[in-house]
């Protein structure tokens, strides 16, 4: 046999093995990181864990305590920040020019008072609504007006519900 041949036979799978190692340890690696992502979130909860049991831990101490603590702990915190002189108020509107600062009235009609439309309305509900009146007043039964009419029974009973 040839000495490069030789030579390929042995290259051939150290190559093939080491590309398998890659290719496993890259794999390893994968697989490793949900793990160390969920090792990482269980520190941060048990640290955030901590934090509030040591402030409920002051809370229940100031409850039982003496005011002057309270009072110094609150004069060494620093003032909550105030915004900046610069900053912008956003509007989701426009706003009116002419806008007061009373509230806005509402005008409400007096439904009290007859109009001189009553005469209309009322001769308007009975061209439309006449018919299945006329029947009820003839004695006929709900389903002989509904088929007379062609209309669906829950209108007819409102319609005569409301009269």
């Amino acid at each position: 046999m040839a000495p490069a041949l030789e030579l390929t036979w042995i290259a051939a799978p150290i190559g093939l093995l080491a590309l398998a190692a890659v290719a496993g340890a890259w794999w390893w690696r994968r697989r490793s990181r949900p793990w160390d992502e969920a090792a990482r979130l269980a520190r941060e909860q048990a640290e955030c864990l901590r934090a509030l049991e040591a402030r409920l831990a002051r809370l229940e101490a100031a409850a039982r305590g003496p005011r002057k603590e309270a009072k110094k702990e609150a004069a060494s915190c620093p003032p909550p920040p105030s915004p900046p002189a610069n900053a912008t108020v956003w509007r989701c509107d426009r706003g009116e020019p002419e806008a007061s600062a009373q509230p806005t009235l509402i005008a409400v009609p007096a439904l009290g008072t007859s109009t001189a439309g009553e005469g209309a309305a009322a001769a308007e509900l009975e061209r439309r609504f006449g018919a299945i009146w006329a029947l009820a007043d003839s004695g006929a039964p709900l389903d002989a007006i509904v088929r007379q009419t062609g209309l669906p029974i829950g209108q007819v009973e409102l319609i005569l519900g409301l009269r």
